[in-house]
């Protein structure tokens, strides 16, 4: 468990050469973020497309738990269907 952990902390550190070509649903934490590097306009360097973004009324440590995983489903669901016809 060690040497996972020590490897996922090097691989985040690791620099990212990955441009998306697509268009990105972003479920932003809306209340203020605790750290710095959790800004919704990072993303833009590493995608080409637009970035629809749907704020989510929590911090972001709290995405996970399940009033918000409801919400953010309803949201994700809504959206497939209107791009997919389905």
């Amino acid at each position: 468990m060690i040497e996972v952990v020590i490897n996922n902390n090097q691989r985040v550190r690791d620099a990212v050469d990955y441009h998306y070509q697509g268009d990105v649903l972003f479920f932003n934490a809306e209340k203020p973020p605790e750290e710095s590097f959790l800004d919704r306009n990072g993303w833009f360097k590493y995608m080409e497309g637009d970035l629809k973004v749907v704020d989510v009324a929590c911090l972001h440590r709290d995405m996970m738990r399940p009033e918000m995983l409801r919400l953010i489903g309803t949201h994700m669901v809504k959206e497939l269907r209107e791009r997919f016809d389905v």
